[in-house]
C-alpha cells in the first residue's frame, strides 16, 4: 500500500507533484497516511476516508499532505474519470486529533458542496486557517490540454471556499503557488515541443497574480 508521511511547515509556497508533501519531518504534524487511513504518531487510527468496500481505484495515487500550525490537511486521490479526478480533501484543526471532509469530487461515500477544480493541482497552507488550491478543468476549454485554471481559497479552515477563475492561465499546467498577504502568485507551464536531446522538452512558462478578498 502507498504510504505518505506528514511533517510541518508554515511556508506559503507549494510546487506541483503527485504524492509530494510540503514537509521535512514528522514531529510537527505527527500523522501517517496509509491508503484511506490516517494514523497518529502511535499508529492508532484517527480517520478513515469513507471509501466503499471493494473500491478498486481508491488511493492508487499517493495522498498529499500539508500542515501549518495546528492545521493538517490530506487530499486523497481515488481514480481518474472522464476529464476529471475523483478526490476527497479532509482537514484537522487540532493537530490531527479530529477530522472533517472539507471538499470532494465524485468520490463514492464522500459528499461536499465544495470542490477545488476538476483536477487538483498545487496547493499550500498559510497559518492554521488559510488554504489555497489550484485546479484545472480540461473539459472547460476545447483544444487546450489543461483547459481553464482556477484558484480556490478558504480563510476559515475549510468551512467555506471561494473560487477565482484565472483565464490568463488557460491552457497552461499549474506548477506552483506562492502566497504573500492577499496576493497569490501562480506559476504554470505549457509544453511547446519535444526534442531528441536534453532537456528533451521545451516549455513556455507563465506567472500571474491573483488578489483574493
Amino acid at each position: 500500500m502507498i504510504l505518505s508521511i506528514a511533517n510541518g511547515g508554515q511556508s506559503g509556497v507549494s510546487q506541483a507533484g503527485r504524492g509530494s508533501t510540503a514537509v521535512r519531518g514528522t514531529k510537527e504534524c505527527g500523522i501517517r497516511v496509509l491508503g484511506p487511513r490516517i494514523l497518529d504518531s502511535t499508529g492508532s487510527l484517527v480517520y478513515r476516508e469513507p471509501v466503499p468496500k471493494g473500491e478498486v481505484n481508491a488511493n492508487r495515487i499517493p495522498s498529499q499532505v500539508r500542515c501549518s500550525g495546528s492545521a493538517v490537511w490530506v487530499v486523497f486521490f481515488n481514480g481518474v474519470g472522464m476529464m476529471h479526478e475523483d478526490y476527497v480533501g479532509v482537514r484537522s484543526l487540532d493537530h490531527g486529533r479530529t477530522w472533517r471532509i472539507a471538499f470532494a469530487q465524485d468520490s463514492p461515500g464522500a459528499r461536499s458542496r465544495y470542490g477545488v477544480g476538476a483536477e487538483p493541482g498545487p496547493w499550500t497552507l498559510v497559518g492554521a486557517r488559510r488554504a489555497y488550491f489550484v485546479g484545472t478543468c480540461p473539459a472547460c476549454s476545447e483544444g487546450k490540454a489543461f483547459g481553464l485554471v482556477s484558484l480556490t481559497v478558504t480563510k476559515d479552515g475549510g468551512r467555506t471556499f471561494r473560487t477565482y477563475p484565472v483565464p490568463a492561465l488557460s491552457g497552461f499546467g499549474p506548477v506552483g503557488v506562492r502566497v504573500t498577504g492577499d496576493v497569490v502568485r501562480l506559476s504554470a507551464r505549457r509544453l511547446v515541443r519535444k526534442i531528441n536531446k536534453a532537456p528533451f522538452e521545451i516549455y513556455k512558462r507563465k506567472t500571474v497574480t491573483v488578489r483574493v478578498a
